[in-house]
């Protein structure tokens, strides 16, 4: 899918459902940042790579289990977590600031399975393939930070006409 889902995510959020239909104030505008995400793609992909991650990781014996695999779901979770948690807030300030702490999760999952991937608790191409998603996961998380900047609508400058 590559940077292709990124647009048309960003297409998306800028369709006609979510353009205003007046200039809106700031504050206006700041009331405006809750937002349902648990329908977006970029969510559902968090979600149901949580899940694979868990059924992975069930399976390992206790060490790997309680060492790595506890610090990769945890982190894996955490994208999710904090996705749903910045849809719940008032301000694009603290919309965002969850969002800059899932993409820290999704960054530390990357660095788990990694280490997964090197202690053979995770085969080559499963891996490749959990880190290809995270990588366009993190695509949209970026994509989602630069929106969520933007979207807010400034007033116009007064004109004064001075004579």
């Amino acid at each position: 899918m590559g940077w292709l889902g990124c647009f048309q995510f960003r297409d998306f959020l800028q369709s006609e459902v979510h353009k205003p239909t007046s200039k809106l104030t700031r504050k206006q505008t700041n009331a405006m940042a809750y937002h349902d995400i648990t329908d977006s793609r970029m969510y559902q992909r968090a979600s149901s790579l949580a899940d694979e991650i868990w059924a992975l990781v069930d399976v390992w014996d206790w060490f790997p289990k309680k060492t790595v695999g506890d610090q990769l779901v945890r982190s894996i979770d955490s994208i999710g977590a904090n996705l749903a948690e910045s849809a719940g807030r008032y301000h694009v300030k603290d919309v965002i600031r969850f969002i800059y702490i899932a993409r820290g999760s999704l960054r530390e999952s990357q660095y788990w399975i990694e280490r997964a991937k090197s202690r053979k608790l995770i085969e080559d191409d499963v891996a490749t393939r959990l880190l290809s998603t995270l990588s366009q996961l993190l695509k949209e998380l970026n994509g989602y930070i630069k929106y969520q900047r933007n979207r807010s609508v400034k007033e116009e400058p007064a004109n004064y006409q001075t004579e």
